[in-house]
């Protein structure tokens, strides 16, 4: 494959990681020259390599290990781990031997491991429950309150549904019985009767 600008940058990572044959770095080089306006971003690329500093040595490489055979599994930098797993009795019997093994060699340790044993809460016993059946919930025993929360509902909605037809019927029957009711007529009063009582008035 040859280089080109569609490429480049694949082939300057590769450059920038040495990871190119003699050919194949005199190619790129060539290419920059012939493609000035690239030779910053090779540069860039260049620049943004990390390298290690070797000034900066670990000194317990050997905590990095993890052995699986018989030697001394146990240090200061995993005791407090190995110290927390042991007053828990998380241990396996071989480890726990190892762990006891280590505490007799280092009789300075004691005064910790008994100030973590110090910290365990131990259950008080004597405290009892009765009505300990109180305190689980079956699904079997709640799929009934269930479908009772679901039959009240649905008789609630068909007293809702009775009750809108009641009214409805209720405000048809009044409409009914205004209609039927019989409007009273005012009478105009008769002339003759008007003439008289204007007579006696006028005589009195």
């Amino acid at each position: 494959m040859t280089i080109n600008r569609f490429n480049y940058l694949e082939f300057f990572l590769l450059y920038t990681d040495n990871e190119l044959g003699a050919a194949e770095r005199k190619e790129v080089e060539e290419f920059v020259e012939q493609h000035t306006d690239l030779r910053e971003e090779l540069l860039i690329i260049q620049q943004s390599i990390l390298k290690p500093d070797n000034d900066i040595v670990f000194e317990d490489k050997q905590l990095l290990f993890h052995f699986n055979t018989d030697e001394e599994l146990i240090n200061a930098g995993n005791f407090e781990e190995f110290l927390i797993l042991y007053t828990d009795d998380e241990l396996n019997q071989k480890d726990k031997n190892r762990f006891e093994q280590y505490l007799a060699a280092h009789r300075q340790l004691q005064t910790q491991v008994q100030l973590v044993r110090s910290l365990k809460l131990s259950a008080d016993k004597s405290i009892v429950f009765p009505d300990k059946d109180k305190l689980y919930r079956y699904e079997e025993e709640q799929r009934p309150v269930i479908f009772t929360w679901w039959r009240f509902s649905a008789a609630a909605i068909l007293l809702l549904i009775a009750g809108f037809f009641w009214l409805n019927s209720r405000q048809g029957t009044d409409i009914k019985e205004v209609a039927n009711t019989p409007v009273p007529v005012l009478v105009k009063p008769n002339n003759s009767v008007t003439q008289d009582v204007q007579i006696r008035r006028d005589s009195n």
